[in-house]
């Protein structure tokens, strides 16, 4: 059997009744393509118009974790000890409706009335998830059945285990099978799902969840955002995009350490320069281990944010801030006669580097500086070198992409004028995020503005 396991998180939470009925249609139409609905809910209406219901219980936390009734609507209001049933049969005799008219999904309640089911409730003949022996978090080892291709509502007085039951062991065990269908290049791109306290688990489709949240968003939220979908798709750019130079518009190529050195040789013959590899790149951390790590392998400093830091007395860094931190790796003469020691400098930065080096000139000048008693803060140009990215045109090389690059939340990939929110506000620095309420169309106060640095 085909189809998509959907799970849902209270999704009746905050809708008015014609919003319930509109819910209930949705329901109905994924059900008629061939999905299976499992929702958590406490919604009168929702429970009535399922096709099989879950109670957990008795009650909740270590007094939970255990089925109290199974069974469609009928068979959950005759029983006597479901705190679900009791709640059934008061509701029918609320809505003057018979016992036996329960399972027709409130007809006689015009406010969630829908059209019937073009879909088969003969369970006998549905295929089943079977779940054996689940003992996540206060489920106490219970063996569950739910039907393939229909609809089923799991309740249950609050902390039962019905989000264990429906996230932490149905969720998490569809999505773990289908990351270890994927091929090992594809899984290190994703954290591995923990295997969830379950002896067995039979006739499990692929998984979707939607998980009940409040977001009211802000000035740089959109629909990718809300929902997430964002993050996937800066990966799939950063992974699978085709890079362009932005002056020649023209795709990036990988280049040859030999295309590089005969660049050094024809840019910067004549001068001294510095030839370092980026072993951090914009990344927050103390990087202690790294630094005894240098010092172990004879680098007296590395370069830290363009300062040159000794490595015997390495600082605290700040943890909070992004941090670039370079190895020196050569101090060479760029000249036909020195082409060898060139080449072999370049060999061994782009070898830390990781197919990246950075290059500094004139190094002239920080000899000068240093000399005149300085930490090594001086303005120097400084160019970089990749063999994996490359404008065949200009020759300009490219750093390694990022996903913040393509993010208008990161200092990264916002512009430099409207901070990601595509607005020239008055006020909007990169110290504030857009949530601020003051930052909303229909706020009609003065905005609060927060001090750059």
């Amino acid at each position: 059997m085909r189809g998509t396991l959907f799970l849902f998180d209270e999704p009746t939470t905050g809708l008015h009744f014609d919003d319930v009925a509109k819910l209930l249609r949705a329901f109905r139409k994924l059900l008629s393509a061939g999905h299976s609905l499992v929702v958590i809910e406490h919604n009168l209406d929702v429970i009535r118009a399922a096709d099989w219901i879950i109670d957990l219980g008795p009650e909740g936390g270590d007094a939970g974790g255990e089925i109290v009734a199974t069974g469609t609507p009928q068979q959950i209001a005759a029983s006597l000890i479901s705190h679900t049933g009791k709640a059934l049969r008061e509701y029918e005799a609320a809505v003057g409706s018979k016992a036996s008219d329960v399972r027709n999904d409130a007809a006689d309640n015009p406010s969630v009335h829908q059209a019937p089911a073009s879909y088969s409730r003969d369970f006998d003949k549905a295929p089943r998830i079977e779940i054996r022996g689940a003992s996540e978090h206060n489920l106490k080892n219970i063996d569950v059945a739910i039907p393939r291709g229909r609809l089923t509502v799991v309740t249950g007085v609050s902390g039962s285990g019905k989000s264990t039951l429906a996230f932490d062991i149905l969720f998490a065990e569809g999505q773990r099978r289908y990351l270890e269908s994927l091929n090992a290049y594809a899984r290190q791109f994703v954290q591995p799902a923990a295997r969830p306290d379950v002896d067995a688990i039979f006739g499990i489709p692929p998984t979707v969840a939607i998980e009940q949240r409040t977001s009211r968003g802000g000035r740089k939220s959109t629909v990718a955002t809300l929902t997430e979908i964002y993050h996937f798709l800066r990966l799939l750019y950063m992974k699978l995009g085709t890079q362009y130079c932005p002056q020649c518009e023209v795709p990036i190529e990988p280049q040859s350490e030999q295309a590089i050195a005969a660049s050094l040789l024809k840019n910067y013959r004549g001068s001294r320069v510095g030839l370092l590899a980026p072993l951090v790149v914009s990344r927050k951390g103390y990087y202690t281990d790294l630094a005894k790590w240098a010092r172990g392998k004879g680098c007296t400093h590395l370069r830290v944010d363009g300062d040159f830091i000794p490595t015997d007395k390495w600082p605290r860094l700040d943890r909070f801030r992004e941090h670039t931190i370079e190895l020196p790796v050569a101090d060479v003469r760029v000249a036909p006669d020195n082409e060898r020691e060139l080449r072999s400098a370049l060999s061994r930065a782009l070898d830390h580097g990781k197919g990246v080096v950075h290059v500094l000139s004139p190094l002239e000048a920080l000899e000068r500086a240093m000399a005149k008693g300085g930490n090594g803060e001086v303005e120097l140009g400084q160019a970089i070198y990749s063999v994996k990215r490359a404008c065949p045109s200009c020759e300009t090389s490219f750093p390694e992409l990022d996903p913040r690059l393509f993010s208008f939340n990161s200092r990264h990939g916002w512009c430099g004028t409207c901070y990601g929110t595509g607005l020239k506000l008055a006020g909007f620095g990169e110290e504030q995020t857009g949530e601020e309420i003051w930052w909303n169309e229909w706020y009609e106060g003065e905005p609060i503005l927060i001090p750059l640095h």
